[in-house]
């Protein structure tokens, strides 16, 4: 009888429950556990926040757990060091690398049941807060690894000095100090990283050059953010005004911070010069009461969050993404361009992802273009057809899942070969 050969053992910790419908980061994690369980055993190791674990769905835990051969929940807490970053005045520098303690502490001591006792071909860590704590979790639990792979995502450090430049109007010394010192830690981060894994993992080629630039021990791959490919929505009939659709996790900054700007900024000069009825669909998890009180325009809708958001695109004549901050590559312009959909992003909202302005999405910085290119597709349908129906066959050569997928396991055999 000819024996299969053993399937590889993955550790995989994340930082969030991997999820097909929740936000970016869930739906990233979700796409790397299809990948890994699809041809090796999986440990998921969940990392999580008590708010986090207060947020769990059973169903969306067992829906990930359906794929794994174990999966564990670490309570976590943000650290002593981190906590005396919150405090009023020089305790802010505490959250600065030069002093010493981890960010994050495991909260009891049940990581030695966690998992039994295995040796893993590879541990795959997702963000920097999972890698922060995997060297803990396997000598408190006896697990060992041949390989060590980190999937950044994007360069946090980045995004953090991206939001203190967007929004440093907008704050107090202390805060700026609060945001320049995370900046910092990260930063000490991500060279830990590059320093002690065989490879890390960032979603676009820009980011992977700007870690070349580094000291790094670590080859660095390109993970790009993926998209299940989707029937492609009929265009939207409408009777009634022209719609815009802003659909994004409301309580992640920089979707917050983005549509505030688009209300404040952007939507009076609609206004002024668009010429027809229009509304502004705001769709998205947790919304916080700015971002609530946005319905009293009267233009805008807020829906904080739908069990399915193909009706809300299929609704939508223009997706909005007027993105100031971040980093990465925004998962909302693959899901709008899979489904078919005319994109108006600002350059950072779509930093990273090879799409062409002007063919596949329309690039506008300042209010006045970003308004401009909002009417420009309202009023021209067949550039608005044209325009989203490039932009959908970008997707599908590009940054449909299964080949992403596909792809990304190569680069893991490959590492777990050497």
């Amino acid at each position: 009888m000819i024996q299969q050969p053993l399937k590889k053992r993955i550790l995989f910790l994340s930082p969030a429950i991997p999820s097909a419908t929740g936000s970016g980061w869930e739906k990233r994690a979700w796409s790397h556990l299809q990948a890994l369980s699809a041809e090796a055993e999986v440990d998921l190791v969940l990392c999580l926040l008590p708010a986090q674990r207060r947020a769990t769905d059973p169903r969306t835990l067992q829906t990930a757990a359906a794929l794994c051969r174990h999966v564990a929940v670490l309570p976590i807490r943000p650290s002593a060091r981190r906590a005396a970053g919150r405090l009023p005045g020089l305790t802010l520098l505490r959250r600065l690398p030069l002093f010493p303690g981890p960010l994050y502490d495991i909260e009891n001591d049940t990581t030695d049941s966690l998992l039994p006792p295995t040796a893993y071909d590879l541990a795959f860590c997702f963000r920097l807060r999972s890698h922060a704590l995997l060297d803990e979790v396997g000598r408190r639990a006896g697990l060992r690894w041949l390989r060590r792979f980190v999937d950044l995502d994007d360069i946090e450090s980045q995004v953090l000095w991206r939001e203190f430049l967007a929004r440093r109007g907008d704050f107090g010394l202390e805060r700026w100090l609060l945001i320049l010192a995370d900046a910092a830690s990260a930063r000490a981060s991500e060279r830990d990283a590059l320093q002690r894994a065989d490879a890390v993992g960032v979603c676009s080629s820009v980011d992977a050059a700007k870690l070349a630039r580094r000291r790094t021990k670590a080859a660095i791959s390109i993970l790009p953010n993926s998209f299940p490919a989707l029937p492609q929505l009929p265009e939207a009939l409408q009777d009634g005004p022209a719609r815009l659709l802003f659909l994004g996790t409301l309580s992640f900054k920089p979707n917050e911070d983005a549509i505030l700007y688009f209300c404040a900024e952007i939507l009076p000069l609609l206004r002024q010069r668009c010429g027809q009825p229009f509304t502004v669909d705001v769709v998205g998890r947790g919304p916080s009461p700015q971002v609530l009180a946005l319905a009293q325009l009267p233009e805008v809708t807020v829906t904080a969050g739908v069990e399915r958001v193909e009706p809300c695109y299929e609704a939508a004549d223009v997706v909005l993404v007027p993105i100031r901050y971040g980093g990465g590559t925004r998962i909302k312009i693959l899901e709008a361009l899979a489904l078919g959909r005319a994109v108006v992003s600002t350059t950072i909202g779509a930093e990273g992802l090879d799409l062409r302005p002007g063919v596949d999405l329309l690039i506008a910085d300042t209010p006045a273009d970003f308004a401009e290119a909002c009417i420009r597709l309202l009023k021209d349908e067949p550039l608005r057809a044209r325009i989203a129906a490039s932009g959908r066959a970008r997707f599908l050569e590009t940054y449909e899942a299964g080949q992403v997928q596909k792809n990304m396991m190569k680069a893991l055999s490959s590492l777990m070969a050497q």
